[in-house]
């Protein structure tokens, strides 16, 4: 689809640089080359490099089907493009796939200015890309499904040995319930990119009694302001055990 919008471009633009060409040529008057056709060139020369910038690389269409990583923010600048006064950015992100594969990609968007202050080193987000591409291009997946993205985020941390196979058999068949953060210790040690921390949480079972229990977990530098002293989580337990509690983290 790029390469259409970007020959059907170039045909328009040569078309009616050419139609100018040819009234200059042919018009009589003190000043045949100021005619009707004289916006043709001086158009093709302002929205041509804009449009090959837009259409540089994959298009969305092409990464509406394509595999769903989490990709984690590791530095961004600006194209020099902008539209509507809404820079074009270059996104670079560290990405995880569920099979434990990790790579470098960059995903070039058009980004609301309003949003430019969360995007910081460190930020975790869904981003699509094409397993069969080389070129490094990713898209950040605005339109994933919440939870096909936190069962991404379970098996990238079962491939990488975060969690255990007990642990994802409580976070898809476990009772909901809420957990509130009572401590959060850091331990010193770091698995795999993830810090490591022990958590004091109080469980409200879905009958509103509660209990008392001490979880560790590897969490992103990304997930740590989720598990904060007072925040309130959903979790999941088994009822034959209930001490093993599965929490879901939002990324900041």
């Amino acid at each position: 689809m790029n390469t259409i919008i970007r020959w059907g471009l170039v045909a328009l633009a040569i078309a009616g640089t050419a139609a100018y060409v040819y009234a200059g040529l042919t018009g009589r008057g003190p000043l045949p080359w100021v005619n009707g056709w004289m916006a043709a060139p001086m158009a093709a020369l302002t929205v041509l490099p804009i449009a090959f910038k837009l259409t540089s690389g994959p298009s969305r269409s092409a990464f509406r089907g394509g595999a769903l990583g989490i990709g984690t923010l590791v530095q961004m600048h600006r194209t020099g493009l902008t539209v509507n006064d809404q820079p074009q950015m270059d996104i670079v992100f560290d990405v995880e796939t569920a099979d434990g594969r990790r790579f470098r990609g960059t995903a070039r968007q058009i980004v609301d200015i309003a949003e430019l202050g969360m995007l910081v080193p460190g930020t975790a987000l869904p981003v699509r890309y094409l397993p069969d591409s080389q070129d490094g291009r990713v898209m950040i997946a605005a339109d994933a499904d919440p939870d096909e993205v936190q069962s991404l985020i379970q098996q990238i941390q079962l491939s990488k040995g975060a969690l255990t196979q007990q642990q994802v058999r409580i976070a898809r068949e476990g009772l909901d319930a809420t957990a509130v953060v009572m401590e959060m210790r850091p331990t010193g040690e770091v698995r795999q990119g993830d810090a490591v921390i022990d958590l004091l949480l109080r469980v409200t079972r879905p009958d509103r009694t509660s209990y008392d229990t001490r979880v560790r977990k590897a969490l992103p530098a990304a997930a740590i302001p989720g598990v904060q002293p007072g925040m309130v989580l959903h979790a999941k337990y088994l009822p034959e055990n209930e001490q093993d509690v599965s929490i879901e983290v939002r990324f900041a």
